[in-house]
């Protein structure tokens, strides 16, 4: 059975296709797709305006329930299907943010680190790093939120292999994690942006968050989920 640094490993190594890929069909070849319509209610959600993300959906539920009832569909359909493309959108959202967050910011950590001696950070840097601070943990507690639900759509398939959900999460954001660095070494090296860049409308060519968890069902051989890390 392969290990688990072999399971990162090969994870890595898929990832760094991505760019050479993305060379070749361009902007098919996204991280995610990220409509603007089901991406707003989830943006005004990370800004800490829930209720107004709330009348956000309701609004493109009710607009999308007209446009249902003028083809002859149930209008109440509407805002169930608003809702089920908002959720899916802030899940590829979060999913991508956990492959390709974390490279740059291990990088930005290092580059502080060889840089100790600097002066002082204003209050005006301060204040950013603050708001900076309190959006990646909005964005921290979504990514939660939907890697639960992703476990337990697991569960219900047996295919968790036996993990609880905290351990399943983890060991799946490490699995998009090595992933996800092997697209910024696949881009970087093939010169192909765009293989980190969002597109707005889906596409027939798999993007690399598809390819993740298709290629290499979540946690490697077989349907058992994510290895415990």
């Amino acid at each position: 059975m392969p290990t688990k640094r072999y399971r990162k490993n090969r994870r890595f190594r898929y990832g760094t296709s991505a760019g050479p890929l993305a060379r070749r069909h361009g902007a098919r070849l996204a991280p995610v797709v990220l409509p603007p319509g089901p991406l707003l209610p989830g943006l005004v959600l990370l800004a800490g305006r829930p209720r107004l993300a709330a009348v956000v959906l309701g609004v493109q539920g009710a607009r999308l329930g007209r446009r249902l009832a003028r083809s002859g569909a149930p209008a109440i359909l509407g805002p169930a299907w608003a809702a089920r493309a908002a959720w899916q959108t802030a899940d590829g959202a979060s999913r991508a943010v956990t492959m390709l967050l974390p490279a740059p910011l291990l990088a930005t950590a290092a580059l502080r680190r060889s840089a100790r001696r600097r002066p002082a950070a204003s209050a005006g840097t301060r204040a950013r790093r603050s708001c900076s601070g309190s959006v990646l943990a909005r964005v921290a507690l979504l990514g939660a939120a939907t890697a639960t639900v992703r476990w337990s759509a697991a569960r219900a398939d047996g295919r968790t292999g036996g993990l609880g959900p905290v351990r399943w999460c983890l060991a799946e954001a490490v699995d998009d994690a090595a992933y996800g660095s092997g697209v910024w070494v696949g881009a970087l090296r093939a010169r192909a942006p765009r293989a980190l860049v969002p597109v707005r409308r889906s596409s027939a060519v798999r993007t690399p968050a598809r390819a993740a968890s298709v290629d290499e069902p979540t946690g490697g051989d077989g349907a058992d989920g994510p290895e415990a890390t």
